[in-house]
C-alpha cells in the first residue's frame, strides 16, 4: 500500500496531477525540484566512479599514494557540490507544505537536505584525524 502511495505520488508530480491546486508558482518549485534531483543523481554516479578508481587503488596496494588523496578530495567536493545543490529542494517542500498545512512536510524535506552536509562533515572528520 505505501509503496502504491509513492508511486502514485510521484506519478502526479511528474505529470502536473496533484491532490491540490498548485498554481504557477509551484510549478517552478517542481521544475526545480526535478533539476536538483537529477544533478545530484549525475552528481552521485560521478561519486560512484571516484570511489570505483579508488577501489582498484586499494586492489593494487596503491592507497598510500597521491592518486589517493587526490580522489578524496574529488570524492569530497562532490558531496560538498551534492548538499549545495540539494538546499534547492526546501521551496518545493516548503510550497507543498504551505498548501497541504503539513509542517511536517517541511522538516522532511529539512532532513533530505541535511543529509549531504552531515556526509560532507563526516568526510572532513575522518579526513583531518588522518
Amino acid at each position: 500500500m505505501v509503496n502504491y502511495c509513492g508511486h502514485t505520488f510521484t506519478i502526479w508530480i511528474f505529470n502536473g496531477r496533484t491532490a491540490f491546486h498548485i498554481g504557477r508558482q509551484g510549478l517552478y518549485y517542481r521544475y526545480i525540484a526535478i533539476a536538483v534531483v537529477w544533478i545530484d543523481m549525475i552528481l552521485g554516479l560521478f561519486i560512484v566512479y571516484a570511489l570505483n578508481k579508488l577501489l582498484k587503488l586499494i586492489d593494487t596496494n596503491e592507497i598510500f599514494s597521491d592518486r589517493t588523496l587526490n580522489i578524496m578530495n574529488r570524492i569530497q567536493k562532490l558531496t560538498l557540490t551534492i548538499a549545495v545543490v540539494t538546499i534547492g529542494l526546501m521551496p518545493f517542500f516548503f510550497t507543498i507544505g504551505q498548501l497541504d498545512d503539513a509542517p511536517g512536510l517541511v522538516l522532511f524535506g529539512a532532513g533530505i537536505v541535511f543529509i549531504p552536509f552531515s556526509i560532507y562533515s563526516r568526510c572532513c572528520v575522518k579526513r583531518n584525524t588522518q
